[in-house]
């Protein structure tokens, strides 16, 4: 089985669909000061207004192209530190000090934006496709469930497309070798997986007896030496989102079943350029009481974001030789790659359909 080329897949420059929604910030991150963050090719500046609005806006004041993140926010609007003209929710232009008419054509893009539990989602492409039904039901990922506990983590970015992120996070062999000792005792590699796809999910998980050791009892708050029936499952959602979830049963029964999710945001940059953007959801354990500022939680999350540095790395290696090599480098897969590959198809199928509609739209309007 073979993706080099297939589908208009590209290895060094690989494109992302623009309209989806996708998580562009953690909720604590926005305040009254600028934050600015690439988000689909497009520099986004977002902020809270005096209200506690969340706006994301394209970083470039319609004026003079002046980045609106060197400026201040001043209420309910971000204020241009060229010539000081500000832009509220929407984009619209609410001051021009050096006169009182305001050009209708003064007007920041505004990005549709949708702050849920503790995600600002935010949608790159054509707003009025901006349904946010389509946003991911958060009480369903446990993010909102009461009886779960939810914390946020961590966002790296990523020196490699969406893609290659998302591809690392479905094959699980890799952290037999590249985490070696910190998620499993050695056997994942050789545990063969099982795959199911509904609509633009798919779903990969492997199933084994694994004696925890001191490494893996501490990441997942388990007993070492105690033999586990573990199950790691991997749910990707194309284009935005991967579910990782640890489940150890003790076979003698005498401990609760322990569930241990993931639920990674992947947010496209741009075509070499990514964030993994974490989530840890437990049905126990110390995240009930512990808070997020905290010494203890802050020396978790330093622990797992150490692991995701090598994910991070290796991408980034990765992406270095395709795009030295460019779009026709040579790849053999193999059978651990199959939910990597159906993930490249349906991806790559979003796309085209998306420019293909545009390209539709783009012939009735010339004729």
């Amino acid at each position: 089985m073979t993706a080099n080329g297939e589908y208009g897949f590209k290895h060094a420059y690989q494109g992302f669909p623009l309209n989806a929604w996708y998580v562009a910030a953690f909720s604590h991150e926005l305040g009254d000061k600028p934050l600015v963050r690439r988000i689909c090719g497009d520099l986004v500046v977002m902020f809270r207004t005096a209200n506690g609005e969340a706006v994301a806006l394209l970083d470039r004041c319609p004026h003079r192209a002046t980045p609106l993140s060197m400026g201040t926010v001043v209420g309910n609007a971000i204020q241009c530190g060229y010539h000081g003209m500000e832009f509220g929710p929407g984009g619209k232009c609410v001051k021009i000090p050096s006169q009182a008419r305001i050009p209708e054509r003064m007007k920041a893009r505004a990005y549709p934006i949708a702050e849920i539990w503790k995600w600002i989602w935010i949608w790159p492409g054509d707003p009025e496709k901006a349904d946010p039904a389509l946003i991911p039901d958060h009480h369903e990922l446990k993010l909102t469930d009461k009886s779960w506990n939810a914390m946020p983590q961590f966002i790296v970015p990523m020196s490699g497309s969406a893609e290659m992120l998302h591809e690392n996070l479905l094959d699980t062999t890799h952290i037999t070798f590249l985490h070696k000792g910190a998620f499993d005792s050695g056997g994942m590699a050789t545990t063969e997986p099982k795959m199911e796809i509904k609509g633009n999910a798919i779903r990969v998980w492997r199933e084994l007896e694994e004696t925890a050791t001191a490494m893996t009892a501490r990441s997942f708050e388990i007993v070492e030496g105690v033999t586990y029936k573990r199950s790691l499952i991997t749910e990707a959602r194309v284009p935005h989102l991967e579910i990782v979830s640890n489940v150890f049963e003790d076979p003698a029964g005498r401990e609760a079943t322990r569930i241990r999710t993931s639920v990674i945001a992947v947010t496209p940059g741009g075509p070499q350029l990514c964030y993994q953007i974490n989530t840890l959801v437990t049905n126990y354990g110390s995240l009930r009481t512990m808070q997020f500022k905290s010494a203890e939680a802050q020396q978790m999350i330093e622990r797992v974001k150490g692991v995701i540095h090598q994910d991070r790395d290796m991408i980034g290696a990765i992406q270095a030789n395709y795009a030295e090599a460019g779009d026709e480098i040579g790849e053999v897969s193999v059978h651990a790659d199959k939910a990597a590959l159906e993930f490249r198809r349906k991806m790559v199928e979003m796309i085209n359909a998306e420019r293909n509609a545009a390209a539709a739209r783009a012939t009735r309007s010339a004729g």
